[in-house]
């Protein structure tokens, strides 16, 4: 089964296809044009046994863009297991080529997709049955049936193991969706926060997935800005006045108004989705917690956007972040 995606927004979600597109090799095969824009969905579905895997890829995106989340999962199962086909009945392509831009729009889209997958199992496990059996009721131009059939028999055995896999790990897996990525179990034990006093010191921030000013304040952060050390100070049990600075030179500086919830300092996120033309907006929570090494833990959960061409609608997904500071120096930093 593959495994849920790390953590990390720099990464994003990148479905870009168009700096992915690639020549096809088979002459009737649907183009990226007619796929995402010229034809209906009706003709695209006629054509696309006579077309490479690619344009299966992107009829999902299409479908996924339009908010079509359980045909495009069908059709990304399809793609799938015929661009397996494919590259392993052509073994003479350079792998560079098209397999290696096969294999970039399966992942992209296939972690496009996976929050959906884990929160509705059911239709999971309903979208490889019926991607088989479009298979098994369609020919296939590029890659017809009767070459190499035991490629296409292994094809179509390991997609039914990953359906057989899904529905024996149902639980586990909406459980996972449920509650996002966990803290990472070789960091230290948590301890409960009290309120914002409990936070107040100064932290080495350099390494950082997001700084913090800018994250609260909804903006991207300037590399050459990036601070080096974070000092939290306290201006109430339920303020925090947040002081960044780059070797020496504050870079940023904010005041913001928290809850404490589940043992740790509680502030709202920005709400940035559908604001950016090429996404990477986000909502949700940020939570500032202690660890037993008196390091700063930051949590991050919510729902977060994809990185889009612009012009495209980017995909939404629950995810939480974690990362941690060690602490710089000890003693209260709380105003009088």
């Amino acid at each position: 089964m593959r495994s849920s995606l790390r953590p990390r927004l720099r990464a994003g979600i990148a479905l870009a296809l168009a700096a992915l597109a690639g020549p096809s090799t088979w002459a009737d095969s649907l183009t990226q044009d007619e796929v995402l824009k010229t034809l209906g969905p009706g003709l695209i579905e006629l054509r696309l046994p006579e077309s490479t895997p690619e344009a299966y890829f992107y009829y999902t995106n299409r479908l996924l863009v339009a908010g079509d989340m359980e045909s495009a999962l069908r059709w990304y199962y399809v793609g799938k297991l015929r661009a397996g086909v494919y590259v392993k009945t052509h073994p003479g392509l350079d792998p560079n080529q098209e397999p290696a831009h096969l294999s970039s729009l399966s992942h992209m889209l296939g972690q496009a997709l996976l929050h959906y997958e884990q929160t509705h199992v059911d239709r999971w496990a309903g979208a490889i049955d019926a991607a088989l059996a479009w298979d098994q009721a369609h020919d296939n131009g590029p890659t017809p049936k009767g070459v190499l059939p035991a490629v296409y028999a292994g094809e179509r055995s390991e997609l039914a193991a990953l359906r057989t896999q899904v529905i024996a790990q149902r639980d586990a897996i909406a459980a996972h969706a449920e509650t996002g990525e966990p803290m990472p179990k070789a960091w230290p034990a948590l301890v409960p926060v009290q309120s914002c006093r409990d936070l107040a010191g100064q932290y080495d921030t350099l390494h950082l997935t997001a700084p913090l000013v800018p994250l609260l304040q909804g903006r991207a952060a300037s590399p050459k800005h990036r601070p080096s050390a974070t000092e939290l100070v306290a201006l109430a049990d339920n303020q925090l006045q947040i002081i960044e600075t780059r070797y020496g030179v504050e870079v940023g500086r904010l005041t913001v108004e928290a809850t404490i919830s589940d043992g740790a300092v509680a502030i709202a996120l920005p709400d940035t989705l559908r604001t950016r033309p090429i996404g990477g907006g986000s909502k949700g929570t940020l939570l500032l917690r202690l660890n037993a090494a008196r390091e700063l833990v930051v949590e991050r959960q919510g729902e977060f956007e994809g990185y889009v061409s612009a012009g495209t609608t980017a995909p939404i997904e629950f995810h939480r972040y974690w990362d941690h500071a060690a602490p710089l120096k000890s003693g209260p930093s709380t105003a009088p």
